[in-house]
Protein backbone atom coordinates (compact mmCIF):
# COMPACT_ATOMS: atom_id res chain seq x y z
CA UNK A 1 0.00 0.00 0.00
CA UNK A 2 1.59 3.56 -1.22
CA UNK A 3 1.68 6.18 1.33
CA UNK A 4 -0.98 8.50 -0.24
CA UNK A 5 -3.78 5.21 0.26
CA UNK A 6 -2.36 4.61 4.10
CA UNK A 7 -2.81 8.65 4.14
CA UNK A 8 -6.35 8.68 2.68
CA UNK A 9 -7.22 4.90 4.55
CA UNK A 10 -5.53 6.80 8.25
CA UNK A 11 -8.40 10.33 7.45
CA UNK A 12 -11.35 8.34 6.55
CA UNK A 13 -10.91 6.15 10.01
CA UNK A 14 -10.47 9.42 11.54
CA UNK A 15 -13.56 10.98 10.09
CA UNK A 16 -15.75 7.51 11.04
CA UNK A 17 -14.59 7.56 14.51
CA UNK A 18 -15.62 11.73 14.80
CA UNK A 19 -18.59 10.87 12.90
CA UNK A 20 -19.58 7.85 15.30
CA UNK A 21 -18.71 9.62 18.23
CA UNK A 22 -21.31 12.99 16.99
CA UNK A 23 -23.73 10.67 16.69
CA UNK A 24 -23.26 8.84 20.04
CA UNK A 25 -23.28 12.26 21.76
CA UNK A 26 -26.32 13.46 19.97
CA UNK A 27 -28.24 10.00 20.76
CA UNK A 28 -27.70 10.29 24.34
CA UNK A 29 -27.62 14.11 25.25
CA UNK A 30 -30.88 14.30 26.22
CA UNK A 31 -31.00 10.56 28.01
CA UNK A 32 -32.37 10.98 31.57
CA UNK A 33 -29.83 10.16 33.89
CA UNK A 34 -30.47 6.36 35.43
CA UNK A 35 -31.36 6.26 39.21
CA UNK A 36 -28.51 5.31 40.95
CA UNK A 37 -29.81 3.06 43.73
CA UNK A 38 -28.46 1.34 46.85
CA UNK A 39 -29.93 -1.76 48.90
CA UNK A 40 -30.96 -1.30 52.65
CA UNK A 41 -31.29 -3.65 54.77
CA UNK A 42 -33.38 -3.42 58.06
CA UNK A 43 -34.37 -6.27 60.14
CA UNK A 44 -33.45 -8.73 57.40
CA UNK A 45 -35.26 -6.78 54.98
CA UNK A 46 -33.61 -5.64 51.88
CA UNK A 47 -35.11 -2.68 50.10
CA UNK A 48 -34.10 -0.75 46.98
CA UNK A 49 -34.31 3.18 47.37
CA UNK A 50 -32.71 5.51 45.32
CA UNK A 51 -29.66 7.61 46.47
CA UNK A 52 -29.78 10.89 47.06
CA UNK A 53 -27.42 12.71 44.45
CA UNK A 54 -26.55 16.36 44.71
CA UNK A 55 -28.47 18.13 41.95
CA UNK A 56 -30.53 21.54 41.51
CA UNK A 57 -33.72 20.80 42.45
CA UNK A 58 -36.85 22.36 40.74
CA UNK A 59 -38.33 24.79 42.36
CA UNK A 60 -42.06 24.79 41.65
CA UNK A 61 -45.64 25.16 43.35
CA UNK A 62 -45.76 22.30 45.63
CA UNK A 63 -43.43 21.81 48.72
CA UNK A 64 -44.05 17.90 49.41
CA UNK A 65 -42.52 18.35 53.00
CA UNK A 66 -45.17 20.74 53.59
CA UNK A 67 -48.41 20.22 51.86
CA UNK A 68 -51.29 18.09 52.99
CA UNK A 69 -52.94 15.45 50.53
CA UNK A 70 -55.11 18.27 49.24
CA UNK A 71 -52.39 20.12 48.11
CA UNK A 72 -50.66 17.06 46.35
CA UNK A 73 -53.86 16.39 44.79
CA UNK A 74 -52.94 19.34 42.61
CA UNK A 75 -49.62 17.42 41.46
CA UNK A 76 -50.23 15.53 37.65
CA UNK A 77 -51.02 12.14 38.39
CA UNK A 78 -51.55 12.27 41.84
CA UNK A 79 -55.10 11.00 42.81
CA UNK A 80 -56.03 10.28 46.83
CA UNK A 81 -54.33 6.87 47.42
CA UNK A 82 -51.02 8.41 45.90
CA UNK A 83 -50.90 11.35 48.16
CA UNK A 84 -52.02 9.21 50.98
CA UNK A 85 -48.71 7.12 50.32
CA UNK A 86 -46.17 10.20 49.66
CA UNK A 87 -47.98 11.61 53.50
CA UNK A 88 -46.81 8.07 54.51
CA UNK A 89 -43.69 8.05 53.32
CA UNK A 90 -42.67 11.22 54.58
CA UNK A 91 -43.53 10.56 58.31
CA UNK A 92 -41.86 7.03 58.30
CA UNK A 93 -38.59 8.46 56.52
CA UNK A 94 -38.63 12.30 57.20
CA UNK A 95 -38.26 15.08 54.64
CA UNK A 96 -38.11 14.95 50.90
CA UNK A 97 -34.82 16.58 49.73
CA UNK A 98 -35.04 15.81 45.71
CA UNK A 99 -37.36 14.57 43.43
CA UNK A 100 -35.67 11.58 43.31
CA UNK A 101 -36.85 10.28 46.83
CA UNK A 102 -40.43 10.44 45.67
CA UNK A 103 -39.20 6.68 43.65
CA UNK A 104 -39.69 5.75 47.17
CA UNK A 105 -42.94 5.92 47.58
CA UNK A 106 -44.61 3.21 45.91
CA UNK A 107 -47.16 3.92 42.95
CA UNK A 108 -44.61 6.70 42.10
CA UNK A 109 -42.17 5.27 39.25
CA UNK A 110 -40.17 7.12 36.20
CA UNK A 111 -42.95 7.99 34.62
CA UNK A 112 -45.35 9.35 37.01
CA UNK A 113 -42.41 11.48 38.47
CA UNK A 114 -41.70 13.14 34.76
CA UNK A 115 -45.07 13.86 34.82
CA UNK A 116 -45.17 16.54 38.02
CA UNK A 117 -41.43 16.76 38.57
CA UNK A 118 -41.34 20.58 37.42
CA UNK A 119 -43.89 20.95 39.95
CA UNK A 120 -42.02 20.57 42.98
CA UNK A 121 -40.31 22.61 45.59
CA UNK A 122 -38.47 21.09 48.46
CA UNK A 123 -38.37 23.12 51.92
CA UNK A 124 -35.16 22.08 54.40
CA UNK A 125 -37.72 20.55 57.23
CA UNK A 126 -40.93 20.00 57.25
Amino acid sequence: MSGRARMALAVLCAGLALGGSALLLLRYRDAPTPAVQATLTSGGVHRRVPVRIPTLAPQGQVDVNTADAQALLALQGIGPALAEAILAERERNGAFYYPEDLLCVKGIGEKTLAGFRDQLRFSAQP
